[in-house]
């Protein structure tokens, strides 16, 4: 079934033939069928084979749909991920994560039954309340991955915004074995809170720009009061992707734009761009002015990108 959509505002129609459908009302959403990652329409896939003599990236997409009603009238918080629209809402995302961590690597990247953008402007309690399902979607995915597509390569673990919230969920409950395989895990655009740090040993933050199996996380601003309770509140988690440091020294990015830590709230503080650049007005709510998470990965997508061939390939 392809449901109508009523309310789906595009951030970001795949043409595959899908053999399974999964659409849940909010009452059935824990009981519904689970996604069955053995199934190639379950991934994203970027046309290229797999080659053996490189290593892997697993990526998590960020938040891509608003909530949305069915032909029926019944409101979804969840994605629906047979659907041709949110597919196609989602794919401009993925084509960029494979840009910029798929340049040197393997990419893999499941599709997953994400909560809505609704469900964050909601807070904290509801995005707890229904983040579970979600997160069975994407332990389901990295299970099969590393049991049936990774092949005992090494890998790096990257996630945006909500996936970034995966990404921590999957270092914290990872097996000794999983783990050393694992080079880093990027969060981009979310947090790691005391909390987090202490329910896990695997959550090492990163200190430089080549140590491995460390976590590298930050979120970015042109002014600090337009930090988002919703991503960064807690947090206690950063590294200067422009210079790879972790103490306060300024680091330029090109000619005019400069980025630096403030480490009182651990987030980055860019100057000399514009604080417009990355504002939405549907999504003011969460990003208040000056906050660039919309532009968390394209900000420093040469950075990036480099930086995974050094962790995953060291001298």
């Amino acid at each position: 079934m392809v449901h109508k959509q009523k309310r789906m505002k595009p951030i970001w129609f795949l043409p595959i033939l899908l053999l399974w459908v999964v659409s849940c009302k909010e009452a059935e959403e824990r009981s519904c069928s689970e996604v069955d990652y053995a199934l190639s329409s379950a991934w994203y896939d970027n046309g290229k084979a797999v080659d053996r003599s490189k290593a892997d990236v697993f990526y998590i997409l960020p938040t891509c749909i608003f909530d949305w009603e069915d032909s029926s009238g019944e409101v979804h918080h969840y994605a629906d991920i047979a659907d041709a629209q949110q597919r196609e809402q989602m794919r401009p995302s993925y084509e960029l994560a494979d840009a910029i961590f798929g340049d040197s690597a393997n990419f893999f990247a499941p599709y997953y039954r994400q909560i809505s953008l609704n469900s964050w402007m909601e807070g904290d309690a509801v995005v707890e309340k229904r983040f579970p399902q979600t997160m069975a979607d994407i332990k389901a995915a990295f299970d099969y991955y590393m049991e049936h597509l990774n092949g005992g390569r090494k890998f790096v673990l990257a996630g945006f915004s909500q996936g970034g919230k995966g990404v921590v969920e999957l270092v914290k409950a990872m097996s000794d074995d999983d783990f050393n395989q694992m080079a880093a895990a990027y969060v981009i655009g979310y947090r790691i809170t005391q909390e987090d740090m202490d329910q896990s040993p695997r959550l090492v933050l990163a200190t430089g720009r080549t140590d491995r199996g460390v976590t590298v996380c930050y979120n970015s601003v042109t002014d600090l009061s337009a930090l988002s309770p919703v991503v960064s509140q807690g947090n206690v988690a950063v590294i200067n992707p422009v210079n790879w440091a972790t103490d306060e020294r300024v680091a330029p990015l090109n000619d005019t734009v400069s980025v630096r830590i403030d480490s009182g709230t651990k987030a980055l503080l860019v100057t000399g761009l514009d604080p417009g650049t990355a504002y939405e007005p549907s999504l003011s709510s969460l990003f208040k002015k000056g906050n660039l998470h919309l532009l968390e990965l394209t900000l420093y997508q040469e950075q990036l990108t480099e930086n995974v061939k050094e962790r995953l390939y060291p001298d």
